[in-house]
Parts: C-alpha cells; sequence; structure tokens
C-alpha cells in the first residue's frame, strides 16, 4: 500500500513545487529562442527595418504603393559576393541585398529585386534605401553577413 501512494504524493505536490520555483534572472544573457541566440543587428531607413539574426530575418518596410508589409526574410548562400548578403522573402521571393561595408558616411546600402510576375524576365535591382545599422547596446558592432553571431563578434568592428 505505501508503494502505491508514492507516486500519487508525488504528483500532488508536483505541481506546487513548480509554481513556487523562481523564474531565471535577466542578467545580461541573450534571449534565446527555439536554440538559436536572439541578438543580430537591424538597419534602419526612412522607408523600413530589416532585422538580421544570423541565417534568418524580417522585414518591417513600406512598398511602393505605401503598403505596409512585414515579411519573413531566410539567408541565400551567395558565396561569390563579398560586398553583399542576400536574404529572400519566404512568401513573395523579393530579394534583399545588404552592403557588407558601410559607406565613408557610416551608411549601409539595402538593395531590392522584386519578384518577377514573369519567369522569362530578368528581375533588376533596385536601390531602397540608406539605412543605419542598430545592434543591442552591449554587443560589438557586427559586420553585416548571414553568419553566425559568434563567428561575425569574432570580427568585433565593421570593415571601413
Amino acid at each position: 500500500m505505501q508503494r502505491s501512494l508514492a507516486p500519487l504524493l508525488i504528483l500532488l505536490f508536483a505541481p506546487p513545487l513548480a509554481l513556487a520555483q523562481e523564474p531565471p534572472l535577466a542578467n545580461g544573457d541573450p534571449t534565446v529562442i527555439g536554440q538559436v541566440e536572439h541578438v543580430g543587428y537591424a538597419l534602419i531607413g526612412p522607408r523600413g527595418r530589416h532585422y538580421v539574426f544570423g541565417g534568418i530575418g524580417m522585414a518591417d518596410y513600406a512598398d511602393s504603393a505605401g503598403t505596409r508589409r512585414i515579411v519573413t526574410l531566410q539567408l541565400e548562400d551567395q558565396a561569390s559576393d563579398d560586398k553583399h548578403v542576400y536574404y529572400r522573402e519566404l512568401r513573395e521571393g523579393h530579394r534583399w541585398a545588404f552592403s557588407r561595408v558601410r559607406g565613408a558616411d557610416g551608411i549601409y546600402g539595402v538593395w531590392v529585386q522584386l519578384a518577377a510576375a514573369d519567369p522569362a524576365a530578368r528581375p533588376k535591382w533596385q536601390s531602397f534605401q540608406r539605412a543605419r545599422m542598430e545592434t543591442p547596446k552591449d554587443a560589438v558592432r557586427p559586420v553585416p553577413t548571414g553568419v553566425t553571431f559568434k563567428e561575425i563578434a569574432a570580427n568585433a568592428f565593421c570593415r571601413e
């Protein structure tokens, strides 16, 4: 009889013990979502914001018609280009290019290549905006790349 009551007692007291635990303290550790550190950079300009976290990103921008769009971006592997990093919108297929090197004014270029409705048409790159980079206050200033933040941090500062 004692053996059958022990598991029942454990189950009865487990929920109050779990509720009594303190939440983890926010001591400057980066937020982790799905085992991915939530640290990256943002390119912010007059027409929109692009947030990049390694191989994924988000864009919040106004299109040419003035419609606000919030989209998810995924890194494209373009190893042949050392001047830009490329992302593609998951839903619409528009491509984005971010400068890896800031200009003399400290501003980065952001370009867009709209997905063509006609597969035979060759889409052209259009300058979307000039944007400033923002990073978390306690992070080093990364180079815009599609690699992990730890690899970016090894570079310490943007290339001039």
